[in-house]
């Protein structure tokens, strides 16, 4: 066992912890058993307080690990229950699908964004997250990417890079997450990036 440094000492404290637990051998059998020297009180009372500790804290643990489910279901319910999110998931669900098309459903996240709170400048004051909001629309809106727009005549059209699709997908998860966060508060979020 990795704990072990060495086979002997796992075996002794296998005969002389566990064995003895397992055959009910705890009976002290010499006077040097029987007598509790004070650093041994000390200790054992030291130990006792940790397992009072340990228990509250384990039975604490379970409070809090029901509350998590508990909220994150709610969460979920909320999140479910609004029209926006339902189309920023089914757009997100469908850029992660299309690498060829993954710009023009990632844009189409801060469309719907934007016709919730009634404009860009409203959806970016809603999120707060000016940098990325800028910088995914700057990529799907640049006329060679041919992401959103027919190229002009004599554009080069150039696919984006993978770093940039990565970039603009980090971006877009900001932003949603942002979005989610409005939908469990009542207060505004600063246009700050």
């Amino acid at each position: 066992m990795p704990k072990f440094a060495s086979n002997e000492g796992m075996i002794e404290t296998f005969l002389n912890r566990v064995a003895p637990r397992i055959y009910n051998l705890s009976g002290k059998s010499t006077l040097t058993d029987i007598f509790i020297s004070p650093a041994e009180q000390a200790a054992q009372t030291e130990f006792d307080k940790l397992r009072s500790i340990e228990a509250e804290l384990n039975k604490r643990q379970e409070a809090v690990r029901v509350q998590l489910a508990a909220a994150t279901r709610e969460k979920l319910r909320v999140i479910a229950a609004d029209a926006t999110s339902k189309q920023i998931l089914i757009y997100y669900d469908y850029a992660r699908r299309q690498d060829d098309a993954a710009l023009y459903y990632l844009h189409k996240i801060i469309e719907t964004i934007e016709n919730k709170f009634g404009g860009e400048a409203e959806g970016i004051r809603a999120v707060g997250k000016t940098t990325e909001w800028k910088s995914v629309k700057r990529l799907a809106n640049e006329s060679y990417r041919d992401a959103r727009h027919a190229p002009k005549p004599g554009d080069m059209i150039k696919k984006w890079t993978d770093a940039e699709l990565k970039t603009c997908f980090e971006n877009v998860a900001v932003i949603v997450i942002a979005y989610f966060a409005t939908l469990f508060s009542s207060t505004p979020r600063n246009s700050t990036a």
